[in-house]
């Protein structure tokens, strides 16, 4: 199997002068981005040194993926840090990895001197007496008779991290294998259509930009655009100036582009990709009715990176996770690991060429079902193949004998008009949980807890009536619209 530097030399020789990268009013071409990395890469290469753990601490940028295909190149491990997250979280993911070098962006240098005073530091920008200027490793090469030792496409090659909204952040170890095989396995989910321009949210160090947007675009020879900010109105300018073909995204980023003003840009678009959590059922039937770019769902993690697609010509539905992607295996599976029938929910399992080689330095990794990986979400398989995402399983609710599932409650209670949203949490009782109901009313209207309970005792049985029930103005959620369970006020 060829990894992405192989890719990357091919279109050096094949496409040299096309351009790869579109950022900030600059074009960077194939050969520019082969001779830069190869430059960072003799000068990062520890020769008969360990295999070493990089960290790269910056916003989408040329210096991420030329830092991060250096770090490839040299069959080092690049541990991949998202800027987008609260520093407090960020600071929790910077613990307890032992890095020799981080490449990062100035204005990033507190945070790192917090966590990583006495590490080798690379810095975009200007240096300060214990860094080095990153610019200076990508326009010489020192080491120019270097010889990197042969891939072994099973070796680890990243480490991600899993967003940590329900608990600790979890440390994903990933193969060059994993990277290039998912990669060219959703080449397919694009009709294997070369010379694409993608473009992607979140950023680069999330699962779905590394594989959707860096290795599809070096695989397809296509061209990355990078806008100079994530919102929605730098997205859709960039979709017009840079002529945007492919966006891989989350529901959040698709939600406020479709109800942008200047949403008619997307009409240039051939494909967009969401991932993350279901699409709104509003977002889809409006894309039908204005857009030909075709959308499609699917579902994927940072333990397995791609795992499912709804195709090109299915007629999506927002539950429908689609069906597995070539390489990818899928099972509804019960808590003693057998696999249950059509129309049962479960909980999904996962076998496929991207699974994660371990989590890194963690004692998790002695629960680890054999091949098949456990999700922690709830599905169920229907009967033309396709996967239907219900809960997570942890949000499940157990009262009188019954598992409950918070999603088919807050589809009930979402029919009161003045309520805009709805989170359903349960509270850990001694036997039976207990439901609480968290409402953001609908603007300019007053909605009262009394008016909720009298509400929820027509629509639901008794023994689903939420014993507590809180007023908020808004839900904290994460960049990527997770809901931070962690962040609810819990007074009753």
């Amino acid at each position: 199997m060829k990894d992405l530097i192989q890719y990357l030399s091919e279109n050096k020789y094949t496409n040299p002068n096309k351009v790869f990268i579109k950022h900030a009013g600059e074009e960077y071409t194939f050969k520019t981005v082969a001779m830069k990395v190869n430059n960072l890469s003799a000068n990062l290469y520890k020769p008969k040194q360990k295999q070493q753990h990089i960290g790269l601490l910056l916003d989408d940028s040329p210096e991420f993926i030329i830092s991060f295909l250096a770090i490839q190149k040299n069959l080092d491990i690049a541990v991949l840090f998202s800027p987008n997250l609260e520093e407090e979280l960020l600071l929790q993911k910077m613990s307890g990895i032992n890095l020799s070098k981080i490449i990062f962006h100035e204005k990033y240098r507190e945070i790192v001197n917090r966590k990583h005073s006495k590490v080798e530091k690379i810095v975009i920008g200007d240096a300060q007496s214990n860094e080095i200027e990153f610019k200076q490793l990508i326009e010489s090469n020192h080491n120019p008779d270097l010889r990197i030792p042969f891939l072994n496409p099973e070796n680890p090659s990243i480490i991600m991290f899993t967003s940590g909204t329900t608990g600790t952040p979890k440390n994903v170890l990933h193969s060059h294998k994993s990277l290039v095989s998912n990669a060219l396995s959703c080449f397919n989910i694009i009709d294997n259509q070369k010379h694409l321009v993608f473009l992607g949210y979140p950023d680069f160090a999330n699962y779905i930009s590394l594989v959707l947007i860096i290795s599809l675009a070096i695989i397809s020879s296509g061209t990355i655009s990078i806008p100079t900010r994530k919102d929605a109105e730098s997205i859709l300018q960039a979709i017009k100036d840079h002529q945007v073909n492919l966006f891989a995204g989350v529901p959040l980023i698709l939600r406020k582009m479709v109800n942008h003003p200047n949403n008619n840009f997307l009409k240039n678009l051939k494909f967009a990709l969401s991932l993350n959590n279901p699409i709104d059922l509003d977002t889809v039937n409006y894309w039908r009715s204005k857009y030909q770019a075709n959308l499609l769902q699917g579902y994927g993690l940072t333990e397995s990176l791609i795992v499912s697609f709804n195709s090109i010509r299915d007629n999506m539905i927002p539950s429908s996770l689609g069906r597995p992607i070539p390489g990818a295996e899928m099972k509804v599976m019960n808590n003693m690991k057998v696999e249950l029938p059509t129309g049962k929910v479960g909980e999904l399992h996962i076998q496929s060429e991207a699974n994660l080689i371990s989590y890194y330095n963690s004692d998790r990794n002695k629960n680890r079902h054999h091949r098949w990986f456990s999700t922690g979400d709830l599905v169920r398989k229907d009967h033309e193949g396709y996967f239907h995402f219900i809960d997570r399983k942890n949000n499940a609710i157990h009262k009188n004998g019954f598992t409950i599932f918070p999603t088919d409650i807050e589809l009930i209670i979402k029919q009161h008009p003045k309520i805009n949203q709805i989170h359903v949490m349960k509270l850990l009782g001694e036997k039976d949980d207990t439901i609480k109901f968290c409402i953001i009313p609908e603007e300019e209207e007053k909605l009262d807890k009394q008016e909720i309970k009298e509400y929820a005792q027509k629509k639901l049985p008794q023994f689903l009536q939420p014993e507590f029930i809180e007023i908020y103005k808004d839900f904290r959620e994460n960049y990527l619209g997770n809901i931070l369970r962690d962040k609810f006020i819990h007074s009753h």
